[in-house]
């Protein structure tokens, strides 16, 4: 299938071509298991599930954030980021966390991350009123690129009032609209088609809200 294969590269280069190299780049952590759990109360969500995701402004990027404790400023090498946990829990400008309100509020945090390659190297700690993420336990040392401990009140990851070492993967999230322009591309080319489809696209899409 020569000709198949010509025309799929020229729509991934179309849809390449139609997204900017510095465009804003979501890396998700999606959690795959529970490899430990303090007290027994742990219910594992549906697998792979999406715990928390990164927004850097481009697909290389290196910094830290952290934050020393209710009342103290950020200290912020990179402020192209935002951070987030699937509860809502965010980081990221104007105030970094330093102004909290309500229910979901980040006490303290560490965060540092080097990005390029297509892939992402990261470390997290944060201290928050109703979910913990890294820090000591259980042998692990901090949250990074396969997992860690965590700790929530509420079931955040599965973990419910009690601690948890969880396992999974940091992966690139696609942009709705780079997805768009890869699908418009491949219908320019005819493969496509209602009633033949020729190519499936099974895709996971989540835009950043917060």
């Amino acid at each position: 299938m020569p000709t198949l294969r010509i025309a799929l590269l020229g729509a991934l280069l179309v849809a390449t071509a139609a997204t900017p190299a510095t465009a804003t780049i979501i890396w998700g952590f999606y959690e795959t298991g529970i490899s430990f759990c303090n007290s027994g109360f742990c219910n594992p969500p549906l697998q792979p599930r999406l715990l928390m995701d990164l927004t850097l402004s481009s697909d290389t990027s290196t910094g830290s954030a952290q934050l020393g404790g209710p009342g103290g400023q950020p200290v912020v090498t990179n402020s192209d980021f935002t951070f987030t946990l699937s509860t809502g829990e965010r980081i990221g400008a104007p105030d970094y966390g330093a102004n909290p309100q309500g229910f979901l509020t980040i006490l303290s945090y560490n965060i540092s991350w080097t990005e390029g390659a297509g892939q992402l190297g990261v470390s997290v700690t944060l201290n928050g009123e109703s979910e913990t993420v890294g820090g000591s336990f259980h042998g692990s040392s901090g949250f990074g690129p396969f997992g860690g401990p965590i700790a929530s009140d509420d079931g955040f990851g599965g973990c419910d009032n009690t601690q948890c070492v969880v396992t999974g993967f940091w992966a690139e999230i696609p942009e709705p609209g780079s997805a768009i322009l890869l699908l418009g591309a491949l219908v320019s080319f005819g493969f496509v088609r209602r009633g033949r489809p020729h190519l499936t696209l099974t895709s996971q899409f989540r835009r950043n809200r917060l």
